[in-house]
């Protein structure tokens, strides 16, 4: 069906208003479907048990336990990381070596200042694992790894 009538088109020289309306309501309701789409998508990520430590939500993996999360949380507050602002990550394990999961901004990955800091963090972690190693993950907000910073001997 030709939603342009031939007889407005060739005595006007327009195309009628109906057309617009339609690729308006087409574009509109196809980005309402892709945004729909993508929160479904973030509720499917399985992440692991959420607690928060004074804004900084740590999910823990069925690899530790939540003693170890408790742990954990407790260091990021007395080390004034956990600050009240919102942040996020994942606390699991592979292995004996324990990965602290983090979302950072885009391109702190590439700062190599950042990443002798981040060594210095993981090498006081072990600390807190009992010598246990801890590797960093620098992630996205999805926590896809974008670098993984290895835990000093």
């Amino acid at each position: 069906m030709n939603i342009f009538k031939r007889n407005e088109v060739a005595t006007t020289g327009q195309k009628p208003q109906v057309s617009r309306q339609r690729w308006f309501f087409t574009i509109f309701f196809s980005l309402v479907f892709l945004l729909t789409l993508a929160c479904d998508n973030l509720g499917t990520l399985n992440l692991g048990t959420k607690k928060t430590f004074n804004g900084y939500e740590i999910y823990y993996t069925s690899a530790v336990t939540e003693k170890e999360a408790d742990k954990l949380g407790a260091w990021l507050i007395a080390n004034e990381w956990a600050d009240g602002e919102r942040k996020t990550a994942q606390l699991t394990k592979t292995g004996k070596t324990y990965e602290f999961r983090m979302v950072v901004k885009k391109g702190i990955e590439q700062d190599q200042e950042i990443i002798d800091q981040f060594k210095l963090v993981a090498y006081h972690l072990r600390e807190v694992f009992d010598g246990q190693a801890v590797d960093i993950h620098l992630c996205d907000e999805r926590l896809n790894t974008l670098r993984v910073v290895l835990s000093p001997y």
